[in-house]
């Protein structure tokens, strides 16, 4: 992942899809952004997040993150997805990924 001065995000994110490996690749306004639109080009599925909350669990430097996403399809099914890490980024991803294969089509 990185990000330029304009504020643009840039993912790179490995994936096993269909027990195949695969990299996908996004741009967009920060991390989860630019994963959501990764998921959408290699998929080519509308997926929105409509709802994004994110806490700590416990406080100090082992602290866990958990991430809430409320993300829905073309026809405004919603799906949820929670994830939980230390890093604040990697649960935020992995609550999208979560809420994704909940629509059933990531392999």
């Amino acid at each position: 992942m990185r990000s330029d001065s304009k504020g643009s995000t840039t993912i790179s994110a490995q994936m096993l899809v269909g027990g195949k490996p695969r990299t996908l690749t996004g741009v967009g306004n920060g991390p989860i952004d630019a994963f959501v639109h990764a998921l959408r080009n290699e998929f080519k599925v509308v997926f929105d997040v409509k709802d994004y909350v994110e806490h700590a669990l416990s406080q100090g430097s082992e602290a866990m993150a958990v991430a809430y996403i409320e993300g829905a399809d073309a026809e405004g099914n919603v799906r949820w997805g929670v994830g939980t890490d230390p890093s604040t980024i990697t649960a935020s991803l992995r609550a999208v990924l979560c809420a994704f294969e909940r629509q059933g089509v990531a392999g």
